[in-house]
């Protein structure tokens, strides 16, 4: 089912069709629900109401697996409210690319005209945001990475669509940062690491922000002086992504704060290594210079 923009069509309300739609699934041997709004390039939020509340009600498809919506470059402005509100109540799958917006967004326009020449322009007044500041992104990224190529265009073919229309797995991943943290909570360090690594290298989670994720919660365990807990999140994020200069940095910083000199030193080197005139490679040098000079004292 494609919706392509979030208002209402001269011939029916979108709260109307939708009540058709939820209709015949409560009345039908309906298995699984695709939403596709890739090109939903948005109209007026308050109109995603019943989609939002109908999903919610259907017990039906309203369970992992069988739920899909589709998201794309050009999901945007309304349509980016409907989707942060169906990944706030839902458990819909989101498939395809990620949407074109930031998650939190200014929207919605007043006109100015420009005092020395008259020049209209309109700008955004509006802030609207949907989930809490700390889960800000620039998109909101899919659960199931799906790329459409040129050539699918020119051939009609849909992978996406394909994706959803073939998925069987029952016990798929919506927060992978929500299962290695339960992993995480019942002390199965290893387990962690072995699913963290699977993860990290498997393609459908590709726009995954894994290493910024255990970078933040990293620091939020050395903020509550969980240092033993910071070390192991923080050297699991430079062996899953051992190019980064930040993960040695903040890697490098967990010891330093454990009074881990030597390895301290040893990382904060190995993030110079990696960005030697960059921002990260230069609080480097500035960390290594603070040690010295407290080893001088």
């Amino acid at each position: 089912m494609r919706q392509s923009q979030v208002q209402d069509d001269p011939q029916e309300t979108i709260a109307d069709f939708y009540k058709k739609v939820f209709e015949f699934i409560n009345k039908n041997d309906v298995e699984k629900m695709v939403l596709d709004v890739r090109l939903n390039g948005g109209g007026n939020n308050y109109k995603n109401k019943p989609v939002v509340t109908g999903i919610i009600e259907s017990k039906k498809i309203n369970q992992p697996g069988n739920l899909f919506v589709i998201i794309g470059r050009r999901t945007f402005s309304a349509c980016q409210n409907l989707v942060n509100e169906l990944s706030n109540y839902t458990n819909a799958l989101f498939v395809g690319e990620p949407t074109a917006e930031n998650i939190n967004f200014y929207g919605d326009t007043r006109q100015l005209d420009l005092p020395k020449t008259g020049i209209p322009v309109f700008l955004s007044f509006a802030w609207w945001q949907d989930k809490p500041q700390w889960e800000n992104a620039d998109w909101l990224a899919p659960h199931l990475a799906v790329d459409m190529s040129f050539d699918d265009y020119r051939t009609n073919k849909d992978p996406i669509l394909e994706a959803c229309l073939s998925f069987s797995d029952k016990d798929v991943v919506l927060d992978p940062m929500a299962r290695l943290k339960d992993i995480f909570m019942a002390g199965k360090y290893d387990e962690v690491e072995l699913e963290a690594k699977k993860m990290v290298a498997d393609s459908k989670y590709r726009y995954m922000d894994f290493e910024t994720k255990f970078n933040d919660a990293g620091y939020t365990m050395l903020n509550e002086k969980q240092i033993d807990e910071a070390l192991f999140v923080l050297g699991l994020n430079t062996k899953l992504f051992p190019k980064s200069a930040n993960a040695w940095d903040s890697f490098a910083e967990a010891n330093w704060k454990a009074n881990k000199i030597d390895m301290a030193i040893e990382c904060y080197n190995k993030a110079i290594e990696l960005d030697p005139h960059g921002v990260t490679g230069e609080n480097s040098r500035g960390m290594l210079k603070r040690i010295q000079a407290e080893k001088g004292k």
